[in-house]
């Protein structure tokens, strides 16, 4: 074990996880220890056993993981741009015998170099933002570094706010190779950390593919047909809270609530609301989103 960091094994597929003692993304894993993961499940239900795999925004490694201890002939690249959570990364790869490519950039719009917040609070929540300053990254484009691959089964993009700026350069490889995505659709960290409206993001997501649901983190899955469906689905985060991910694909997705229903976790014990403070600030954010055409 790498020094500094403690395991602690996460029920997302049986792996192990490793992370800093005074992590708190990590400590709320581990007192968590059931999680349900959306592109997780997806891939198992989804992909053939020699998948071809990006996972942007790798955190500690528990989504790559999952998948490489599910699919040991999968090709992963994983991209992790936070220096303070990459001996993580690296321990949990390593525990669980997964050797992805391990990419130490950001993803973006465009190449270049920008500033990387490492938000204190826990290695889960660093993200690229001008306005705060941090660690300078570099930043490269999913377009440039995925231009060999010939097929590409799953996109996974969880990067706190920058899923925008990241499908943008993406997308002439999305055009080419027509991945399944799984997308974080978090309405407050998309605002707060990258400036980005989350209609805006769904619409470059139903531009590019005609079919879509939201899976949250209970495992529900809820189709979007239609525009009227999305504009529901964004109404009912801002008002009532929360996030989900967004599985799209070339495809109708015949996946539903009940085959998710054996990997979400059953607890008794209550959820903590939401602080006034964060609901105060989704009631706001609900208000733009309403507001603005």
């Amino acid at each position: 074990m790498a020094e500094g960091l403690q395991h602690a094994t996460i029920t997302v597929c049986g792996i192990e996880i490793a992370g800093a003692v005074d992590d708190r993304y990590f400590q709320q894993c581990v007192a968590d220890r059931d999680l349900f993961e959306p592109a997780v499940a997806v891939a198992a239900l989804t992909l053939p056993e020699n998948a071809v795999v990006v996972d942007c925004g790798a955190s500690i490694g528990m989504v790559t993981s999952a998948v490489g201890r599910r699919f040991p002939d999968a090709r992963i690249t994983a991209f992790e741009a936070s220096p303070a959570v990459l001996p993580s990364t690296k321990a949990t790869f390593e525990h669980n015998g997964v050797f992805p490519k391990l990419v130490t950039s950001a993803v973006g719009a465009e190449p270049g170099e920008r500033s990387f917040y490492v938000d204190g609070n826990g290695s889960g929540w660093g993200f690229l933002n001008e306005e705060t300053g941090g660690h300078t990254v570099p930043v490269v484009t999913l377009d440039d570094e995925l231009a060999d691959l010939d097929r590409l089964d799953l996109l996974k993009l969880d990067i706190e706010g920058g899923e925008l700026s990241a499908l943008r350069g993406a997308a002439s490889t999305i055009a080419r190779l027509r991945p399944t995505l799984v997308v974080e659709l978090n309405p407050f960290v998309l605002w707060r950390w990258g400036r980005t409206f989350p209609q805006d993001l769904l619409a470059w997501i139903e531009n590019a593919y005609p079919h879509l649901a939201a899976i949250d983190m209970t495992g529900t899955v809820t189709s979007l047909p239609d525009h009227d469906a999305v504009m529901e689905l964004l109404y009912r985060l801002g008002v009532h809270g929360g996030l989900a991910d967004i599985a799209a694909t070339t495809e109708p997705l015949e996946l539903t609530t009940t085959d998710f229903a054996p990997m979400v976790p059953i607890s008794d014990a209550p959820r903590p609301p939401a602080t006034r403070g964060i609901q105060r600030r989704l009631r706001d954010a609900a208000k733009a989103l309403l507001a603005r055409p």
